[in-house]
Parts: structure tokens; sequence; C-alpha cells
């Protein structure tokens, strides 16, 4: 492997950058000074905190991709009150801090193109963050050597702007930088394919707020999609943005270390709701998506978080597919090309100019995703043109919501993605889990993440007045509340 060198810095990196706050401060006070980590050695741990970070189970509980077959609680939205730490702590700490000295680090170097890097990466973590909180500390985070203990929360309507400002500069930085991108074990220092990353997730961006600021997003979309040399984006499989995992502890791909101990270790089952689309599309990804029960042969969905006394035996249901669960050595995907084939597609639907058509490149998300998933190309044009599947002339309306389901559906494990999609179009329609711990208080599946109980003990007065804006006022209402800024839904709660 290319990057094996860069791979074997890891236990040092962890010693030097791992999740110690104070360690974290220590290392800001003088961002250029010669005791410090150089940026080239924070930048390989910051990637695999990214890609850890996009892994945790919790969002994909809540848009179905799996449920808990076993010590079932997230899936009945029994969240401890620190549960959601880890996303927080993982974004601030350990990506964010390190983003923000390896940006200092490399504007006082002048290498653009390592400062663009640390803007890229800076935007993604504060993208899943507002995508899972809503207002969140942007504007004044990560400023405790300046004095601000205590930051504010931004409201989402103004992080998403400055999120697309920031990847546009960054875009320019890599058009016009200089400097090596050392220790990138994402892209091995290839420039290009960091712009084809800041584009892509732009693209992402812009989507995202298209119910809300639809000229905006309109805007930005077409801006980039009409001049993909300045801008360009993923084109293929092979620009997929993923990291590859080495394959040797601590460094296996997530779902393969779950499994590695045998199939009976996992507590996570392919979701009643995936398999009945699967087995009612006849889709030949469930295949790649599931296994076969090891009671009968048969494929079996588990129901996400069942009434008590209701849960169904392990043996009978299906676990996560092979294919995503045996290699060591697999990917962690942050953006794929079937995932921009699909902002395409509905960009197209929408009458706005994204380069093809919306039956071009909707056919183009399906057929990448298939074909990512090895399907076999007989099977795929099967698939493409089945009646439940293919695309309908002169109906706007099934086109997008079939937009939207492959959409979905393409984006299985990935969790975080998945979910914001599913709140942006309610997409596939997904009732909360029949054993939630708020029976008949809502309709849909949750609809923003937990703040963790630290900003309650240690920012106290900005988290009370996030916690109201946000109409959070009883436990009832800790997933859900008001819905996010770019939730348009309406008769949903």
């Amino acid at each position: 492997m290319k990057n094996i060198k860069t791979y074997l810095l890891f236990s040092l990196i962890v010693l030097l950058s791992g999740g110690c706050t104070s360690a974290f401060e220590e290392m800001n006070v003088n961002p250029n000074g010669p005791d410090d980590v150089s940026a080239s050695t924070l930048l390989p741990r910051t990637i695999i905190e990214t890609a850890k970070i996009q892994d945790l189970r919790p969002a994909g509980f809540f848009v179905q991709f799996f449920a808990q077959n076993n010590y079932i609680v997230e899936d009945r939205y029994r969240f401890p009150d620190n549960d959601m730490l880890s996303l927080w702590e993982g974004c601030y700490i350990r990506v964010l801090k390190n983003a923000k000295i390896i940006h200092e680090k490399s504007v006082y170097l002048e290498n653009r193109n390592m400062e663009a890097v640390a803007e890229i990466i800076s935007v993604n973590a504060y993208h899943t963050l507002t995508d899972v909180y809503g207002d969140i500390p942007y504007s004044e985070a990560l400023l405790s050597n300046q004095g601000i203990t205590n930051p504010k929360y931004d409201k989402q309507s103004d992080i998403y702007p400055d999120l697309l400002r920031r990847l546009e500069s960054a875009n320019d930085l890599l058009s016009s930088g200089n400097g090596k991108i050392d220790g990138d074990i994402l892209f091995d220092g290839d420039v290009q394919k960091w712009k084809i990353y800041a584009n892509s997730l732009s693209l992402r961006i812009a989507m995202r707020m298209s119910n809300v600021e639809p000229q905006k997003a309109r805007e930005i979309i077409e801006r980039i999609l009409q001049n993909t040399s300045k801008y360009p984006v993923i084109s293929s499989n092979s620009e997929d943005v993923r990291l590859k995992w080495l394959g040797v502890a601590p460094y296996r791909e997530p779902w393969a270390q779950e499994y590695i101990s045998g199939i009976d270790g996992s507590n996570h089952a392919v979701s009643q709701a995936m398999m009945t689309y699967l087995l009612s599309y006849e889709d030949p990804r469930l295949t790649t998506y599931a296994r076969p029960t090891k009671a009968d042969g048969s494929y079996v969905g588990a129901i996400n978080g069942p009434v008590v006394g209701e849960e169904q035996n392990r043996d009978q249901v299906s676990r996560i597919g092979n294919f995503y669960t045996d290699d060591e050595a697999g990917y962690t995907k942050l953006i794929t090309y079937s995932e921009i084939c699909f902002i395409k597609a509905e960009a197209a639907e929408r009458g706005w100019n994204s380069g093809s058509t919306a039956q071009e490149a909707y056919r183009e998300g399906i057929r990448s995703s298939l074909q990512y998933n090895k399907i076999e190309t007989e099977a795929a044009n099967r698939f493409l043109t089945s009646e439940k599947v293919a695309y309908k002339e002169n109906n706007s309306a099934a086109n997008l919501y079939n937009i939207a389901l492959q959409k979905w559906v393409s984006l299985y494990l990935q969790g975080f993605q998945g979910w914001a999609e599913c709140r942006r179009t309610d997409v596939p329609l997904l009732a909360p889990s029949p054993g939630t711990l708020f029976p008949g208080k809502h309709n849909r599946i949750p609809f923003r993440a937990v703040w963790p109980n630290t900003e309650d003990m240690y920012n106290n007065t900005n988290f009370n007045k996030a916690k109201e804006e946000a109409a959070i006022s009883e436990e009832s209402d800790r997933l859900w509340g008001k819905q996010l800024w770019w939730d348009t839904r309406q008769g949903v709660y």
C-alpha cells in the first residue's frame, strides 16, 4: 500500500494528538513553535477521526438502515445523557481543533494547499454537527485562547452560507495555491482530488438547503455543474471520497471490526424498512446488503425498537451483508459518485441546469451504486427497466420520489447522510420505533440528536437558549422539538 508508512505513524499520532483537551489547548498556545506536532503529522489522524465520525451508529438506527438485535436501547430512543458525546467531542476536539492547528500552521508557512485541506475537513465536520443538532457553536467555537470559553450557538441558517463560502475559498486556494499536502492518507497529496471533494461537498450542502432556499441552492448547483473545469466534482466511482483502512488493529474497517469475532458478536441486523424495500423492489443489492438468516436462509429484516417482549430471535433476522463486513481493509465512504448523480437528477427534475437530463443522472446514480456493490450488468439492466424503478415520462412527482428513494438506498450504512435526506424529503416515510420511549408523541423518526450534558454543565446559558429555540421543553421532545432550518415538511411531529 502506497501510504503504509503514513499509517505506521498512527500510533505515534494517537499519543501526540489524542482526545485530551488540555493537550490541544497547549498546542494552540504556539502553533508554529518547533516543539509542536507538525501539520503533516496531525493530518492523517484528523482524516481517521473524520471517517470514524461518519460511522457512528445512532443515525443509522434513526434512518432505519439497520436495527439493534440485542441490548435494544438507542433503537427505542432511550439515550443516556452522554451517548452522543462521542460525536460532539469527535468533531470539536479530534477533528476541528486539529484542523484549526493545521490551518494556522499552513497560513504561517504559506502552504495554500494544506490551508485549503484544513478548511474542507472543517466544513465537513461542522456540516455534520449542524445537520445533527441544528444550532451549534460555530463563529465563537475553538476560541478559548482568545478568552471565549462559553461560545454562542449560531443559527443553522447562518452557518450554511458560511460553509459554502469556505468551500468556494478552498477551491480557489487549491486552484492557485502551492505547497505539498504531506500526511494525506485520503488522496496521497493529489490537489485535484481535494478540489473534487470540496465542490462535491458544496453540491451536497446546496441540495440540503434546496427546500428552504431554492434560489440560492440553484445558483450554487448551476454555477458548479456548468463550469466543472473550474469546479470539478466526482465523475465516477473511482473518484469516490472514501478512506481505505489498513486492515490491522487498530485500523480495521469499523463494520469488519465489529464482525471479526463472528456474526454472533454483532448487535446489528438489516432493518425491516430496508429489507421490505429490497424484497418488494427485487433489488439485486439484497445479497450484498444482507446475509440470509441463520435459521432458514431466508431474508428477514429486524424491527427497529420493537415493543418490549416482542424482540426477534437474532438467528431469525438478516445481519449486515458480507460485502460490508468481511474486508478489514475496506472503505469508509464520505461522499460518492452515486450521491452526486442523484443531486444532478433532482436538480434537473426541478428544472435546473445540472449538465444532464434527470433521467440520465437518475439512471447513472442507480447504476453506479449497483456497480459499487458488484452487481452484474444483466441484473443491473433488468432492475433499471423494472416498472417500479424506471423513469416516468411527464410525472415529476413520481420521479422526485424515486430519486429520493434510490438515493436513500444508495446511502446504505452512511447513517448521517441517509437520516438528513429522510428529514429533507420524507422519503421513505419512516415512523418512530414501535417500542419508542414516547408512544403516541411523534409521527416521524427523530428530528435531531441530544446535545451532550457537558454543554449544560460548562456552557449553560447558551445551551439553554439553544434548547429554548429548538422548542425542547420536556423529555419527550429531546430528539424532536422544532424541525431543523432546512426541514420544511408539513404535519410532522
